[in-house]
């Protein structure tokens, strides 16, 4: 970067001065993307700033390209060129208070520091420096219980599109890898430089705090209202969301539409027993903690080729793509953390017999029970056990009973009410199939509603969770009833 050789200029170099925080109330950066010609700037009273700019190629601390003279005066805009004018807002507005702001468009957009100056002169020089693509922190969140820190961020990945994801605070520890690691797999440019990285932490540690929401660890029930990855549903005072260390668990999407869902998917499942029952697992997922039930499932025992593959992908669609059914073959505490993420959901679990015989058992009492494991913190203290209720839609070509005793073992009375075998053959020559449409080998319908499955998926999930809570009362009596 070029710089005028005017009156205590600063050029950006590899150990730049350190910055203090200047209180809760007066964080030391400000954060905005590149623009145009006359973007504007502001400083906060410890001179510290952020300014839309382009990054350059060297060093440590990227300059701002093409500024040969970028002057800073304390109260108001500046200009590179021309008067200045604040460009277009990218992520909204600025948090009340808080002098940082994404704004503008540009060859470089993103999070910039500006390195304060020894004075306030009209004439002095600051050098801007490029920490990451565009992320807004926009508030500060809790949960309930005013414990479980974190902040709510706005990110712009690297197709334009723009997340939001609530952070847990502990991610700012030590030096911050772990928030970086998972700021780059949703699609954010990171610098790699150690004093970038440090203004990173700090400009996340400090942003958002004027606004406030409440944080839930997991999806599902939480009083009156039902919280999932993309949504709250129901009446809440304050804005609530899923805090989580690793955004994308649980993909709970939309695609395609509602319309073509019910024509090609649900309406298609009719006079099917076994696909009917299955989507009616995938809804009856979401009621089950209004009314307090538990957790407990049903496991399709059938051949290869008798469908049951298209039995999880069908109630999978109700709430996100396939993925959202998952596979039987990971450790018992994968299990555990994947029971988590499909708290109050339907969790569909495919090929039993790729599990070990010897942790069946466990799985089944863990999932069904709805608790994990007590672990230990670093200082040897407890931490509270995960806790969920799941309903679980299982396959395989061999039962529980089966599989326990494959490894010496034997199926507990307790285990056997947990999960329920069902023949996956509906018995009527089809495979899992009662009837299939005219012209239509059973083969060919499974794979019709495979793929439209995969192209059409998560609304029916969205519009049933609206009105089941828009009158929780009746439609918990309702319910009760049945």
């Amino acid at each position: 970067m070029n710089t005028t050789p005017k009156k205590k200029a600063h050029a950006a170099q590899r150990h730049g001065p350190s910055t203090t925080c200047a209180g809760l109330g007066n964080p030391p950066v400000k954060c905005t993307s590149a623009g145009n010609e006359g973007d504007a700037v502001s400083r906060n009273d410890g001179g510290q700033e952020y300014v839309s700019g382009q990054q350059n190629q060297g060093g440590d601390f990227p300059g701002v390209a093409g500024v040969t003279s970028v002057t800073a005066p304390p109260k108001r805009a500046f200009s590179r060129h021309t008067t200045a004018t604040p460009a277009p807002a990218m992520c909204g507005k600025s948090v009340d208070n808080q002098p940082f702001r994404i704004v503008g468009d540009g060859a470089a957009p993103g999070v910039y520091w500006i390195r304060p100056t020894d004075d306030d002169e009209e004439d002095a020089q600051v050098d801007g420096v490029w920490l990451c693509s565009p992320v807004k922190v926009i508030a500060w969140a809790r949960n309930h219980q005013g414990d479980e820190w974190g902040r709510l961020l706005e990110i712009e990945d690297g197709d334009g599109q723009k997340h939001r994801w609530a952070m847990p605070a502990e991610m700012l520890g030590t030096d911050g890898g772990e928030l970086r690691a998972a700021l780059l797999r949703q699609g954010v440019t990171v610098a790699t430089g150690a004093s970038a990285r440090r203004k990173l932490l700090e400009y996340v540690m400090h942003g958002g705090q004027d606004q406030r929401i409440r944080t839930v660890p997991r999806t599902g029930w939480y009083g009156e209202v039902f919280i999932t990855p993309t949504g709250c549903y129901g009446r809440s005072n304050e804005e609530v969301m899923v805090q989580t260390a690793h955004p994308g668990v649980l993909p709970q999407q939309s695609a395609g539409s509602a319309e073509a869902w019910r024509e090609k998917v649900a309406l298609a499942c009719i006079g099917n027993s076994r696909l009917v029952f299955a989507l009616s697992m995938a809804f009856a997922s979401m009621c089950a903690g209004l009314i307090g039930a538990e957790g407990g499932g049903v496991h399709l025992r059938g051949d290869s080729s008798t469908g049951k593959s298209t039995a999880l992908l069908v109630p999978a669609s109700v709430f996100g793509p396939p993925a959202f059914a998952r596979s039987w073959r990971q450790t018992d505490n994968g299990l555990e953390g994947v029971a988590g993420a499909h708290n109050d959901l339907l969790l569909p679990l495919d090929e039993l017999g790729q599990v070990d015989g010897r942790t069946v058992g466990d799985c089944v009492y863990l999932l069904a029970n709805g608790q994990g494991k007590t672990r230990a913190r670093r200082d040897g203290s407890a931490r509270a056990a995960s806790q969920f209720r799941v309903l679980i839609l299982s396959s395989g070509e061999v039962g529980l009973a089966d599989k326990i005793r494959q490894a010496g073992g034997r199926l507990m009375a307790g285990q056997e009410v947990r999960i329920v075998e069902l023949p996956a053959d509906a018995g009527a020559g089809l495979g899992l199939f009662d009837r299939v449409p005219s012209g239509l080998s059973p083969a060919a319908f499974a794979d019709s509603l495979r793929h439209a499955a995969a192209e059409h998926y998560g609304h029916a999930a969205d519009e049933f969770l609206r009105m089941l809570t828009s009158d929780l009362d009746r439609n918990r009596r309702a319910l009760r009833q049945m």
